[in-house]
């Protein structure tokens, strides 16, 4: 039997049955932001949503009395409202829960459990399961209401959202007895977590320090914001408005723990969408250091590229990024820039290093460019409860 539960006078189903994880499961959240963009580039962006939508997108793989029960509950709740289980924040019960227990005893850190919201135990099979209220979140999950049943050591036990199917539901039936498909469930509360950029900041503005996955090559654009003007019967023009190129940079990042879920995630509550900006390193090996610095001294010198003719003073080639081989990282602005010879050009910086680096101990200097994301969605393609890749594309604008 599915277990249901009913939360403020609403009956609810629990979704019961496990995502296919070879096929992949995607969590989505959603902002919404309203960008003015000024004619030179200028921006001023609005959040329009106190919190995130959150969706999940999950394909099945049910056979026998499964596939019986989940298709006559989809056929006759399929347009109401479920609890689905956030898969990969489930855990396990490291002992026996006894009948009527109103706490249980795991550490939620890190997960989405919340107060007010459904849990979900589920045991051997899909047909044994119950559906809980949490009242508070602490130490540990204190219930609304007792457990009806005992539960072993093992048993799964997962934070849960009230959600409505988004679409159809498909189910193709390779046998009589089995069925796959892929489902979407759209939530219906707005998601919550907490905010935090990270702790490394540069004027005032987080940066973004955790690298891509070089497995699929990040990609840069330079899109320019202007306007051709061409009757059709004579010369053609182009008005450069914004006077630099719009950058975009995207990649894929591979998140390997928890630890660096719960980061990622934290700081896309507090970019909230399109809102917030960051500083994104290129990641790239831009600047080739050709002297050693010393440490009371503001300048470097670097192999030749043009930046004294076509660079000084542009959004996003006026930043870099300097990382040494043993971990250290310094962030510095160029303040000015000079042609030493034909080989060499020296750049200006703002502040001196204050410690001595010699050219072979450098392990890349990359640009920096304040950016924001280009979309208002973001998703997180789970492999584990642990493991997961996300995909990010910033843009740059005149700050």
């Amino acid at each position: 039997m599915v277990s249901s539960l009913t939360i403020d006078g609403q009956q609810v189903y629990a979704w019961v049955w496990p995502p296919d994880w070879q096929q992949g499961l995607l969590e989505r959240l959603e902002w919404m932001t309203d960008v003015l963009q000024a004619y030179r580039g200028d921006e001023q962006r609005r959040s329009l949503r106190l919190a995130p939508r959150q969706a999940l997108e999950f394909s099945v793989l049910v056979t026998g009395d499964d596939r019986r029960q989940m298709e006559a509950l989809l056929w006759g709740w399929g347009a109401k409202t479920f609890a689905v289980p956030l898969w990969f924040d489930g855990m396990t019960l490291a002992a026996p829960l006894a009948v009527a227990s109103t706490s249980i005893p795991l550490d939620p850190a890190g997960r989405q459990f919340a107060a007010g919201e459904p849990v979900l135990l589920v045991g051997d099979s899909p047909r044994e399961a119950e559906l809980v209220l949490v009242d508070t979140v602490g130490a540990d999950l204190q219930l609304a209401a007792a457990t009806a049943s005992a539960w072993p050591a093992g048993t799964r036990v997962y934070p849960a959202r009230l959600a409505r199917l988004d679409g159809e539901a498909s189910l193709p039936r390779f046998t009589g007895a089995a069925a796959t498909g892929r489902l979407v469930f759209e939530m219906v509360t707005p998601a919550t977590w907490p905010a935090d950029a990270g702790g490394t900041t540069y004027r005032g503005r987080p940066v973004l320090e955790h690298g891509p996955n070089w497995l699929e090559a990040p990609a840069m654009g330079l899109q320019r914001k202007g306007e051709l003007l061409d009757a059709g019967i004579g010369l053609v023009a182009f008005e450069d408005e914004a006077d630099m190129p719009i950058a975009a940079q995207s990649g894929r990042w591979l998140l390997e723990s928890r630890a660096q879920i719960n980061a990622w995630r934290s700081r896309l509550f507090a970019l909230r969408g399109k809102q917030g900006s960051l500083w994104v390193p290129s990641w790239a090996d831009d600047l080739t250091v050709v002297a050693d610095i010393a440490s009371g001294v503001s300048t470097v010198d670097v192999g030749w590229i043009g930046y004294t003719g076509q660079l000084v003073g542009q959004p996003g080639r006026s930043d870099i990024r300097i990382q040494l081989h043993d971990g250290t990282v310094f962030y510095r602005r160029i303040t000015g820039a000079t042609v030493i010879d034909s080989t060499r050009e020296r750049l200006s910086l703002d502040s001196a290093l204050g410690v001595a680096v010699s050219k072979s101990s450098i392990a890349l200097v990359s640009w920096m460019a304040l950016m924001h994301s280009a979309s208002d969605s973001a998703e997180f393609a789970w492999f584990t409860g642990d493991a997961a890749e996300t995909s990010a594309t910033f843009t740059g604008y005149r700050a």
